[in-house]
Order: structure tokens, then C-alpha cells, then sequence
């Protein structure tokens, strides 16, 4: 099952490098906590309980809209509003802003990853709330996901 869990985690980044970035800066927004969980967004959504309630390190694509916001595996997923395959974005005022030049792209964001509920009336497969960092993905940082781990329990 770990190793499923790392091949998902593989495909999920290896899937996002056929949308190169042509944008000649990074964008990022906040400060990362180094005691974020490095994640992929399928072992989020495939096993919520595990993280529930911890401070995670996510890739994704992300999609900001008014009470909408929400982050994906891959850019098609949003195309289709696959809600069950995303995560709930919940942004501070400060940092939804900021981040507006974000939408629409791959990022690596980090936050308190909270799993959907019987009395969650959103329709997402969790959600990631109080986002503290936003930054926008590129090809140049795949290697550094990599080096680090994916979770503590793999």
C-alpha cells in the first residue's frame, strides 16, 4: 500500500511537468513552515484521517473564484470542476489578493489540511485552510520535492 502511495504521489508531480511555466519569475507569497508534511494531494484526498488537523505541503493546480477557490491534481480536473477530486482553498483577505496572479497555475501551498466531514456542506474532498504559503510551481523545483519526503509513514 506505501508503495501505491508513492507512485501516486510520482505520477501526481510527474503528470503537472507537461505544463512548462514560461514565466521568467517565480511567484511566491508568505513563509513555508519547515515542519510541513511534503503530500501529494491524492494521499490527501485517498486517506484524510492521516493528516487531519496537520500543517501539509501540497502540489497542485490551483483555481481561484469567490467562495469557489479550490486546489487539484491536474489542470484538467478543474476544467471538469471535479469537486471530489479537489481540496477547498481557504485564503486570508491579505493573501487572496496577493495571490489572484496565482490562479489558474501550479502551485506548491501549504496550510492545515482538514478532511470533509458528514457536516461539511461543501461538496470537496477536504479542504486546506489558513494558507500560509503560495508559490507558484515551476519544472527547476520538481528535484527539490523529490529530495525531500513524501510522509513520515511511507
Amino acid at each position: 500500500m506505501r508503495t501505491l502511495y508513492a507512485l501516486l504521489g510520482v505520477l501526481t508531480c510527474a503528470g503537472c511537468t507537461h505544463h512548462p511555466q514560461t514565466h521568467s519569475q517565480r511567484i511566491s507569497i508568505g513563509t513555508s513552515d519547515s515542519n510541513a508534511i511534503v503530500v501529494p494531494i491524492l494521499r490527501l484526498i485517498a486517506a484524510p484521517d492521516e493528516f487531519a488537523g496537520k500543517h501539509v505541503r501540497v502540489l497542485g493546480f490551483l483555481h481561484l473564484e469567490f467562495e469557489g477557490s479550490a486546489l487539484y491534481p491536474t489542470a484538467e480536473h478543474a476544467e471538469e470542476f471535479l469537486m471530489l477530486n479537489g481540496l477547498g482553498v481557504s485564503l486570508t483577505r491579505e493573501l487572496s489578493g496577493a495571490a489572484s496572479n496565482l490562479t489558474d497555475r501550479y502551485v506548491i501551498l501549504e496550510g492545515v489540511f482538514r478532511p470533509r466531514t458528514e457536516t461539511t456542506f461543501s461538496g470537496w474532498a477536504g479542504s486546506i485552510d489558513d494558507v500560509y504559503l503560495i508559490e507558484e510551481w515551476s519544472l527547476g523545483k520538481s528535484w527539490r520535492l523529490r529530495q525531500q519526503k513524501i510522509s513520515p509513514n511511507l
